[in-house]
């Protein structure tokens, strides 16, 4: 499952849970395409058996769409305090 992450262009991954909904955080190459290289690894058995554990600790994310199976869904950005301080710096 690690290695099937970073095969597919992940570099930097972080979940935190709070209740039962899980916040990820990731980082990606520019080429990685969540439609396209996802999939590639959720066909992976061990990958499946992990979501499938995982998702006994979250509950949909209201937003996301469950026609398509989805859980999460993705945000929109709002501030980054390294970015405003390289700004104010500039």
């Amino acid at each position: 499952m690690l290695r099937g992450l970073r095969a597919i262009g992940i570099r930097t991954m972080r979940i935190y849970l709070h209740g039962n909904r899980l916040f990820m955080y990731m980082e990606a190459d520019d080429s990685f395409d969540p439609a396209r290289d996802y999939q590639t690894y959720a066909n992976d058995p061990r990958t499946r058996q992990w979501d499938e554990r995982m998702r006994t600790y979250q509950q949909r994310v209201p937003s996301a769409d469950p026609g398509d199976g989805q859980w999460w869904s993705e945000m929109t950005e709002v501030f980054d305090l390294e970015d405003q301080l390289t700004r104010l710096d500039a």
